[in-house]
């Protein structure tokens, strides 16, 4: 008897410290020691699905999805199981399984947000944004302060055309967060689009004060003030996008419209140069280099 307790105590330990591994995204670490316990106890469901949420941190999904099917087959209603299958087959791009999966975790009790959030961005990828709103509002009754959770929101609400409530939402998870740049980004990007450019601005330039290595966020920047015809101001902001990203064709070509419009005729037909240098037949570099070379002013 001392033995057997013994022998399960020292399992439980394995155990324990293969979850310690993977919280700190040791991952191999934490499936060995998984792999210890189900050599004794093949049958240890906790053993199972850590093995398969690891497996899946690896990016091994037919393993995680062999794993959870050994749960499953053990005890259909272990809804845990069936959220890490979802989340892995909704990676897979196998996002009508992913939702069954989902549902079943909802089904056999499952009260966690996250399984409403998942089945929300699963619905996201199926264009169906109107299903997937309802699914972020029951994760956000469940946890009303999850960033992750209103972002997913907001994107839903834009996909759908309801900017004003995409606007709001981007303003709650700033009263949250007010140091997440990418949501000032995302907010100024949501403003250029309701051609609302000088709040557009705001919000990169508190974008750029926290973060300015995202070519993106200068690149946008420099065309919201093109957008207000600020284009010698505009120039610096392309500059550095493509001093961050060569290769980013459409600040070159904007770099070539901003000294068009400055009468800068040889530097924008340089810039559109660079943009054909990077793909030969992109139709806008063409187009906007013969309107130049037409000008009679050149």
């Amino acid at each position: 008897m001392f033995k057997k307790l013994f022998k399960k105590n020292k399992y439980e330990m394995l155990l324990q410290k293969g979850l310690n591994f993977a919280k700190e995204r040791k991952y191999v670490e934490a499936i060995e020691c998984f792999d210890k316990v189900l050599e004794n106890y093949p049958n240890c469901i906790s053993a199972l699905v850590d093995k398969a949420t690891s497996l899946y941190a690896l990016e091994k999904y037919v393993e995680a999805l062999e794993c959870c099917d050994k749960t499953l087959k053990l005890d259909q209603n272990y809804f845990d199981a069936w959220y890490i299958k979802g989340i892995v087959l909704a990676v897979m791009k196998k996002y009508e399984e992913a939702l069954e999966c989902f549902d079943k975790a909802l089904e056999h009790g499952s009260t966690d947000a996250a399984v409403w959030f998942n089945k929300g961005s699963t619905l996201n990828s199926l264009g169906k944004f109107d299903d997937a709103l309802k699914c972020f509002d029951k994760a956000l009754e469940i946890e009303p302060n999850n960033t992750n959770y209103w972002d997913e929101k907001c994107n839903a609400l834009a996909d759908l055309g309801y900017t004003e409530d995409a606007l709001k939402c981007f303003d709650k998870i700033l009263k949250l967060e007010p140091l997440d740049f990418m949501i000032w980004y995302n907010k100024g990007t949501l403003l250029i689009d309701l051609k609302d450019y000088e709040t557009a601005l705001n919000c990169f330039d508190k974008a750029l004060k926290l973060n300015q290595s995202l070519p993106s966020i200068w690149f946008n920047k420099g065309t919201t003030l093109i957008n207000l015809g600020r284009f010698e101001e505009s120039l610096e902001y392309f500059d550095k996008t493509v001093e961050l990203n060569p290769n980013q064709i459409q600040a070159w070509i904007n770099k070539g419209n901003a000294y068009k419009e400055l009468k800068k005729y040889d530097k924008a037909i340089t810039c559109y140069n660079k943009a054909l240098n990077i793909d030969p037949d992109y139709e806008p570099a063409k187009k906007a280099k013969e309107e130049i070379l037409s000008l009679d002013s050149l």
